[in-house]
């Protein structure tokens, strides 16, 4: 929590540490940390497994480069990563698509209130996954959940909170969970949807 850490996060700034396994909470409450995470920020960083609350509560970074994880392909937890980064608006195509052994998705993009999509494919390499506990909670800008969102997540076993209060959602589409036969757990997954109307 260096709240007085300014600027943005420089360029290269994992570059010398080719053994690091995670980064896990780096930057967790540093909410004066301003601008855009560094395009190649993990680009020599190949064994991080961990990126629980990695950003968590950087209010005013603006937005999450292409391919951020892409050489991190043994990444197997995001929980709270983008946690409370009010300022971003878009979660880039393909974020995830190198990560095939991420095991959650718990409160990844929780509280990113100027959110005003999700990626159609944004899961469909993540077969491993088995939670979805609050991932877009309070993300009201988001409007409308892609078709097929999790059709390729066959171990999920709860969907808690996944989209609570997420109250710009107007409709949830026809099979969203149809592939999701394992789920035990559906607790608040749209609670306080106010505009939901199908």
């Amino acid at each position: 929590s260096c709240k007085n850490l300014t600027g943005n996060i420089p360029q290269g700034f994992f570059d010398k540490l080719p053994k690091l396994t995670t980064v896990a909470g780096t930057f967790d409450g540093c909410n004066n940390l301003t601008g855009a995470i560094p395009e190649g920020l993990l680009k020599y960083n190949t064994k991080v497994t961990a990126f629980g609350n990695t950003f968590r509560n950087c209010h005013n970074l603006t937005s999450i480069p292409v391919g951020l994880f892409d050489n991190c392909p043994d990444a197997s937890n995001f929980t709270g990563t983008f946690y409370g980064c009010s300022s971003i608006t878009e979660i880039p195509e393909g974020l995830f698509d190198n990560n095939t052994k991420v095991n959650g998705f718990t409160e990844t993009f929780c509280g990113l209130h100027k959110l005003k999509s999700i990626p159609n494919d944004l899961f469909k390499y993540n077969i491993n996954v088995t939670t979805f506990t609050g991932t877009f909670n309070g993300c009201k800008g988001i409007a409308e959940i892609p078709v097929g969102l999790f059709d390729n997540c066959p171990e999920v076993t709860t969907f808690q909170s996944t989209f609570r209060y997420c109250t710009s959602i107007v409709e949830i589409p026809a099979g969203l969970f149809d592939n999701c036969t394992e789920v035990t757990n559906f607790k608040g997954t749209f609670e306080h949807c106010y505009s939901l109307s199908n």
